[in-house]
């Protein structure tokens, strides 16, 4: 017997080899999502709820690549248990630093616009924070640190993720969960943004 094969046998091998291969990639891609989904049910579920959403079909249709997640991304929108404060904030926030919306300093007003800044140090005792402000970036009290004091009604206070800015809670003391590096929504109650307040919306980094 010749121990060696033709070379017309050795490509209709090959050529079985191919058409087999995707069904065997599909195969073990199937048994692997139902074991994860055996195992973290509630990750699939979020997995399937954001691939789907209107938001992110919209994105992969206008060949939006925008929605890289990190802390000073945009969003991606997660509002299940929001309320609909914080519903409105996490859609709004999103529209604003979409590529087709994304908006100027120069436009920004602080009687009705938020500001976004990283929280340096915290002051419970006396209400207060030590803020960066990095948006807007081109007024006088931008980038600098920045003592103001804080009225936020714990019902207009919200948490988002920083990791997706996924929705978490609201309606708590601000005081009670702000730390150092965090970053903070909010509205400047002054010109020169000494107070702050009306909403409060903190992003949590861990």
């Amino acid at each position: 017997m010749n121990r060696f094969l033709s070379a017309s046998e050795i490509g209709k091998t090959s050529v079985r080899f191919l058409v087999w291969l995707p069904f065997f990639f599909l195969i073990t891609m199937l048994f692997f999502l139902v074991g994860l989904y055996l195992l973290k049910p509630d990750y699939i579920l979020s997995l399937a709820d954001n691939l789907f959403s209107g938001e992110n079909i919209n994105g992969i249709l206008d060949g939006n690549k925008s929605r890289v997640r990190d802390d000073k991304s945009p969003f991606a929108i997660n509002t299940r248990g929001a309320s609909e404060f914080m519903t409105g904030f996490l859609k709004e926030e999103a529209l604003k630093h979409s590529p087709q919306t994304s908006e100027s300093s120069d436009l920004w007003d602080w009687e009705k616009d938020r500001f976004l800044a990283d929280v340096i140090s915290v002051n419970k005792q006396n209400k207060q924070l030590f803020l960066n402000i990095y948006w807007p970036d081109n007024k006088l009290f931008s980038g600098r640190d920045l003592a103001v004091s804080v009225s936020c009604e714990p019902e207009r206070t919200g948490m988002i993720s920083s990791k997706n800015r996924d929705y978490l809670k609201e309606n708590f003391e601000l005081f009670n969960e702000v730390a150092p590096r965090d970053l903070l929504y909010s509205f400047c109650l002054n010109p020169e943004c000494t107070e702050v307040g009306k909403e409060c919306v903190l992003v949590k980094r861990k």
